[in-house]
């Protein structure tokens, strides 16, 4: 198992936000294939849950080819589910924010 690669893009990509209803856009991200995205997904806990549910609509079904918006608690979920398995991705913990872009 490989780290993640930390993307950046030289333009925007954007994230609808319901809640917020706009776009956000990024030029940082996270590419996952979605059976990786599902296992760190797994291991959030309800308030983690929660809160990724706040910014990505949870009526939207997550596909390959998706694009998310990251935060901080799914970011810590990704640092310690790589973490235990001897991967350091510290990148990801440093407070910027972040998309997810699901791959297959």
């Amino acid at each position: 198992m490989q780290a993640p690669a930390i993307v950046r893009t030289p333009q925007y990509i954007y994230v609808r936000h319901d809640k917020y209803h706009r776009l956000i856009r990024y030029t940082r991200g996270v590419h996952l294939s979605y059976d990786l995205f599902q296992e760190i997904f797994e291991t959030l806990d309800e308030q983690a849950r929660s809160y990724f549910y706040f910014h990505n609509n949870p009526a939207h079904a997550i596909t390959v080819g998706s694009y998310l918006n990251g935060h901080a608690s799914f970011a810590a979920a990704l640092y310690h589910f790589f973490e235990q398995r001897g991967i350091l991705v510290n990148a990801i913990k440093d407070g910027e924010d972040f998309y997810i872009h699901i791959t297959a």
